[in-house]
């Protein structure tokens, strides 16, 4: 058939001037983005390991050996899969095999697999939920596809159920004292005779405390699948000691646990190094923007060029920014500009507006263009990525994004994510491109954080002091008889990985920490023995990839006291975190309880936790009693 002739030129005289523009926009072609391996890469040579191929579903499990308990066999093979966790990149049978045997115990049972997301390759099936949702980059259906730690990509182990399920986890934890080995308990420690080791990559993160924060300040609960009890650990300043001559240093305090009688938390607190304001390196920035429709508002668009204007006000005079926004089409609005001219990057800022749709490839892509132009050796590099996290791309291309993220990470150009809104908000996918980025998540749930993040705190997120931290707990069987790590479910190391530097792990900025806890099960006479055992730090100095280095000390044996400050404040935090994440009216009252006594004290943050535990309990209501604790 012949093709119809045009009519737009037949109708241009009666439309006048105007069809002139609206002819001229239809009918020049718009040129497509650059894909993602035309953009300037410095670091093409730089090989990631091809993913694994995801296993085939698995049979039902084996009756565990004797001694050993039905959670602990489950746990087996998943200690010995390639990748960055040791439940991670295991595949959704296998975890879904560890949940029969564990009485389905904190939600892990789902009823699907699911597939999609950002971690569709690698040796797990990723995705998770019941469906995948309208965001193949994060959406995640029923349910929460948590991210693995896999070698290869940032698989996902489909962590996702009802997470009241762990409401009937509230069982004591068990551990036989005559084999010292875990009993098959719904909720069981680790048997440190079977497994002595605990690996984790360091978690600067803040973004669920955060976004639990607006929501329970708004009369909301948050999502129990956004509640990740290291980011609420990791949200509060302790006093830890300074580092002597190493960049990182770890602290341990061992202490009664306060919901399990017999039981011992142990506190490990990580400092960096804090670097002085003249020594900080020079920082070349590249501010990713998204200004897509759902951007429209005070709170997201409008929030982030507050943002930003503290950001540029920061910076010293050897620095430069550039300014970067993707919608249905992107734009550089500054080139890397330096901070000289503040007036030109500030009038930028002004000139963000929101419309159109989500193309956040393209904005990636176009973003690290731009970094490579202001790339200077020596100096801190980094994109930044400031958005709702509602993107729709195919499961490919999510994956096509991810490794260029981590490519350009290992050649010295990291990545930070900075979320803003509520509604579609996708916290998972903002967590796990920063992930990939071996950078922080952060999300703005007012002025006051927005200053913080990117105004006061913005030494700290800028200069790398460490890259790749790893952090390993390695026990001694004839002291602790049993162990479990609360929350860093989804930063977990493969033991065997802890000195595989191909194996990528979490950066620490100038004074950052990271704060982890363990309920241990002691010995009879443990406290005879001189340590519980040693923690080891692994690292790599900032910039581009280079070999790591290590550090360890014992953990001492000595009974701390339960009212320090440090110790207090974290167990309020935890107790907070599993109360949202559990419903439970009895953990937010002791975060309550534990916090009221600290502001009595004075402890900075402590009036805010107060606050949140009570507005959290209100929320709450009545309910059960008891404390159910959650890894």
């Amino acid at each position: 058939m012949p093709a119809r002739p045009a009519r737009w030129p037949v109708l241009l005289p009666l439309l006048g001037g105007a069809g002139l523009l609206v002819w001229l926009a239809l009918a020049v072609p718009t040129p497509p983005p650059a894909p993602l391996d035309e953009v300037p890469d410095r670091f093409a040579q730089i090989v990631l390991p091809d993913a694994a191929e995801a296993p085939v579903a698995a049979e039902a499990p084996a009756p565990p050996p004797a001694g050993v308990s039905a959670k602990k066999a489950a746990r087996r093979p998943v200690r010995e899969a390639s990748g960055r966790g040791k439940d991670a990149g295991e595949g959704a049978a296998d975890k879904q095999a560890e949940a029969v045997a564990s009485g389905a115990v904190l939600g892990l049972l789902g009823t699907e697999s699911g597939t999609g997301g950002l971690g569709t390759r690698g040796s797990g099936y990723g995705g998770g939920g019941t469906a995948l949702g309208s965001a193949s980059l994060g959406g995640r259906g029923a349910g929460l596809g948590t991210k693995g730690r896999g070698a290869s990509s940032g698989d996902l182990v489909g962590l996702r159920g009802a997470r009241q399920a762990a409401a009937a986890a509230r069982a004591a934890l068990v551990v036989d004292p005559d084999g010292g080995r875990a009993a098959a308990d719904p909720a069981t420690l680790v048997a440190t005779a079977d497994d002595p080791r605990s690996t984790f990559a360091a978690d600067v993160d803040t973004g669920s405390y955060t976004l639990a924060r607006r929501a329970l300040r708004e009369g909301r609960l948050p999502d129990p699948e956004t509640v990740r009890v290291e980011e609420f650990l990791n949200v509060w300043r302790y006093d830890y000691p300074a580092p002597a001559g190493a960049p990182v240093a770890a602290h341990t305090t061992l202490v009664p646990h306060p919901d399990r009688p017999g039981r011992h938390l142990l506190q490990v607190g990580i400092q960096a190094r804090t670097v002085a304001p003249a020594d900080r390196k020079p920082v070349r920035l590249t501010f990713l923007v998204d200004v897509s429709g759902s951007m429209r508002g005070r709170d997201r668009l409008g929030l982030i060029q507050e943002a930003l204007h503290h950001a540029i006000d920061r910076l010293g005079p050897e620095d430069s920014v550039a300014i970067v926004t993707y919608a249905g089409r992107t734009e550089v609005l500054a080139p890397p500009t330096p901070t000289t001219r503040r007036a030109t990057l500030h009038r930028a800022v002004d000139r963000l507006t929101s419309g159109g749709g989500t193309d956040m490839g393209s904005g990636v892509a176009l973003a690290y263009a731009q970094a490579e132009q202001s790339w200077m050796e020596g100096a801190e590099n980094r994109v930044i990525v400031l958005s709702d996290g509602d993107a729709n791309l195919g499961a490919t291309r999510a994956e096509d994004i991810l490794q260029t993220i981590r490519r350009h990470a290992e050649g010295g150009i990291t990545l930070t994510t900075i979320g803003v809104g509520t509604g579609n908000y996708r916290d998972a996918m903002m967590e796990r491109l920063a992930d990939a980025g071996d950078g922080a998540y952060a999300y703005l749930d007012g002025p006051e954080e927005a200053r913080r993040v990117l105004g006061t705190e913005l030494g700290a997120t800028l200069e790398t002091v460490a890259r790749d931290l790893k952090i390993q707990l390695d026990f001694d069987p004839a002291v602790v008889q049993g162990w479990r790590q609360i929350g860093y479910a989804n930063r977990q190391v493969a033991d065997r990985d802890f000195r595989n530097d191909a194996v990528d792990a979490g950066e620490v900025g100038s004074g950052h920490q990271v704060t982890a806890l363990y309920e241990l099960a002691l010995a009879p006479g443990w406290d005879a023995h001189p340590s519980l055992g040693t923690v080891r730090l692994r690292a790599k100095p900032p910039g581009p990839d280079r070999p790591a280095e290590e550090w360890s000390r014992a953990v001492p044996a000595r009974r701390g006291d339960p009212t320090d400050g440090d110790v207090a404040l974290a167990t309020a935090a935890m107790h907070l975190a599993l109360g949202l994440s559990t419903r439970s009216p009895a953990a937010l009252a002791a975060s309550r309880q534990e916090a009221a006594r600290l502001a009595a004290a004075g402890r900075t943050g402590a009036d805010e936790l107060v606050d949140l535990a009570h507005r959290a309990r209100a929320l709450v209501g009545e309910g059960t009693a008891t404390v159910a604790m959650v890894p």
